[in-house]
């Protein structure tokens, strides 16, 4: 298909040639006929100018002609009526030159300045003649007129007027064999274009016979194609196992034939120990190797008739139907955690790999029939418990299979319940109750708004709104947390955006928003790209964003995460510390880490003004950032006396209920963007 392809793009290749030449023709014949057009109304401008300037011309002849004649007859008789052709011919002559003046300038060639100088003369000349006659001194006027210097101005006037008038006719002339040159090329390239136009035709006939002899071949080989972009829309590129939104339909369609049967079905979920680790220490393609073998060995034991699919960058998806036994999804479950019990070369070393199975059985009595807290129902609950079943095979140690039974483990099963309604939640969050509550942070030194946190929380569409301590930390054990934390920055730094496009108009400094980074968020090999898209998105300005770490996630670190964390500083984002001082980490990390902003938790700042212990801690951390570099927040302030010793004790900015419970975004627009400047110490 691609020769045939490369031959119809030479084809075309030469039909658009000669499509854009004959369009290039016609252009030009347009061009052409345009500049005749102009040229023809350019010529009859000038045609009649030049008519213009030959009537004029003549009539300053005549008007000075007139004159002559009325003085001549008024000298001879001293009869006055001689006089009226003499009367009028200064507004005459005024009229005739201003008109040919005009005219002159419309042809450009024509200078008529010499012959108005002359009339002008020639008319003073009568008029001196006249006024000696009237006051009695005909003898005087007589032998000024016979003189002859009237004559002679009268034959230079004529003389000037018929250089004026050849002028104007060469002018007139050259536009006109102008004009016809022009129409003779316009017509012939006008020629041209029809017979290229025709030639064209002529062209995309034949070119179209041989497109309908090639469409039939090309057509069949288009649906090929077709065909295998969708598998690949439906296929992983690494392992070729099905994804995991088509593999979620296929699991849909499982259930659904499950409970029409009344046959026992087994998903399940196999999670690659110490994957992370894996990829950290021998680099993503030593993380590839290990779950593509781990998929052949899957291959290998499973049936035709299973659904097996990835489902997550380090999980496989399993899904047999129909199980007769509980004992037999087990079974199922302990052969894929000894298929994936290998030995991998990897780069010339040897890795041996081992997986946390989790199994949830639908059917056979274990799912008793009816709605009842935490039985997995739908696609999504059943996933979520999935889920839920490998995260307890990995707190056991991993290497193992968990079944999932909600019947004996009330907490698992509330936390499944919690997670897969989170799950749909985050497909359509406005539907969902999942929105963004905004708590400022104040700078100290100025006593003004400087950032918000952002801070999900989740108005549950059956039970209300959920505080977050009954959500967060299910999703945190979840792979959810990594698209929850996706929407809160996406939501998060729009609103920012907003807010600071409306304070730039106030000429006020830009906010910056910090938002929650969890573990699991961090460890996600897309977040750098996650947070280049929202700030994209949105337009915030990298430097307005701040992304909060745990110290538990800093104990987790491993190189790759600390290089992902400078990537996000060399972004421009300042990466602050949560919760610092509840004992997790050594303060080492505050100078192998690209930390910007330490955030001292609230279990320090309570006691701050009747603590000596913990001012002293409060005070230690403070100078140490400051000899780092780093700034410090105090969090949980709520009365003024924690917030003095605070600040007494070096810390530039805090939060708080003291200074700003979390609220929607309408409810703080006047905080964000305020009219005039606020003073936001008075709680």
């Amino acid at each position: 298909m691609v020769e045939r392809i490369s031959a119809f793009d030479r084809r075309a290749g030469g039909v658009a040639v000669a499509a854009w030449s004959v369009v290039l023709l016609v252009l030009v014949s347009f061009g052409l006929t345009v500049a005749t057009v102009q040229a023809g109304a350019r010529t009859d401008q000038e045609t009649a100018a030049a008519r213009t300037v030959v009537r004029d011309a003549r009539e300053v002849q005549a008007v000075l002609l007139d004159a002559e004649t009325g003085q001549r007859g008024y000298l001879i008789t001293q009869d006055r009526s001689f006089l009226e052709p003499y009367a009028t011919a200064d507004a005459r002559l005024a009229q005739a030159l201003a008109s040919l003046e005009a005219a002159s300038d419309q042809l450009g060639g024509v200078h008529p300045g010499l012959l108005e100088v002359l009339a002008r003369v020639k008319l003073d000349h009568l008029e001196t003649a006249v006024e000696l006659t009237k006051r009695g001194r005909a003898d005087d006027a007589a032998t000024l007129v016979a003189s002859g210097a009237g004559r002679r101005v009268m034959d230079d006037v004529r003389d000037e007027a018929a250089r004026v008038i050849a002028d104007a006719a060469q002018i007139a002339d050259a536009g006109a064999t102008r004009s016809v040159r022009l129409r003779a090329l316009a017509t012939t390239t006008g020629a041209l274009s029809v017979l290229s136009v025709l030639a064209l035709v002529v062209l995309l006939l034949r070119h179209q016979t041989r497109l309908e002899r090639e469409q039939a071949a090309a057509e069949l080989e288009a649906r090929e194609a077709v065909g295998r972009l969708e598998r690949l829309s439906t296929q992983d590129a690494l392992t070729g196992l099905m994804l995991r939104r088509p593999a979620e339909e296929e699991l849909a369609r499982a259930l659904a034939r499950s409970r029409r049967d009344g046959t026992g079905l087994a998903v399940v979920l196999c999670d690659v120990d110490r994957f992370t680790e894996l990829n950290s220490r021998l680099g993503s393609g030593g993380g590839d190797a290990v779950l593509v073998a781990a998929v052949q060995a899957l291959t290998a034991m499973t049936g035709a008739a299973d659904l097996l699919a990835r489902a997550g960058p380090d999980e496989i998806l399993l899904v047999v139907e129909p199980v007769a036994s509980v004992a037999d999804a087990e079974q199922i479950a302990r052969r894929v955690a000894q298929a994936v019990e290998l030995d991998v070369e990897v780069d010339g070393q040897t890795v041996a790999t081992s997986a946390s199975v989790g199994l949830v059985v639908v059917g056979l009595g274990v799912d008793p029939p009816g709605p009842a807290p935490g039985v997995p129902a739908t696609t999504a609950q059943v996933l979520s418990a999935a889920d839920e079943a490998t995260n307890g095979a990995k707190q056991a140690g991993g290497r193992r299979v968990h079944l999932f039974d909600p019947a004996t483990d009330v907490v698992r099963g509330a936390h499944y319940r919690i997670v897969g309604e989170l799950r749909q939640a985050l497909e359509d969050p406005a539907a969902g109750g999942l929105w963004v509550a905004y708590q400022p942070l104040v700078d100290l030194v100025d006593d003004q708004v400087f950032a918000f946190e952002a801070l999900v929380r989740w108005e549950h569409p059956d039970r209300g709104p959920l505080p977050p301590g009954q959500f967060v930390p299910h999703v945190e054990a979840s792979e959810l947390i990594v698209g929850l934390d996706r929407h809160v920055l996406r939501t998060a730094t729009h609103q920012v955006a907003h807010w600071n496009a409306d304070r730039r108009r106030r000429g006020l400094p830009p906010l910056r928003v910090s938002v929650n980074c969890a573990p699991r968020t961090l460890a996600d090999p897309g977040l750098v790209s996650t947070v280049k898209d929202a700030l994209a998105e949105s337009g915030l300005a990298p430097t307005s964003l701040v992304l909060e770490i745990t110290e538990s996630a800093v104990v987790q670190a491993t190189r790759v995460v600390a290089d992902r964390l400078a990537t996000l500083v060399d972004l421009g984002v300042t990466i602050a510390l949560d919760d610092f001082g509840t004992g997790y980490s050594s303060l080492s990390y505050l100078t192998h880490l690209p930390i910007g902003m330490i955030k001292i938790d609230r279990s320090l700042v309570q006691d701050l003004g009747s603590s000596a212990a913990d001012e002293a801690v409060v005070s230690a951390i403070s100078s140490l950032a400051r000899r780092l570099g780093q700034v410090v927040l105090a969090e949980g302030v709520e009365d003024q006396t924690q917030l003095d010793r605070a600040m007494a004790l070096g810390c530039r900015f805090a939060q708080g209920y003291h200074l700003g419970r979390p609220a929607p975004a309408r409810e703080l627009a006047l905080v964000a963007v305020p009219l005039a400047v606020p003073h936001v110490r008075a709680g």
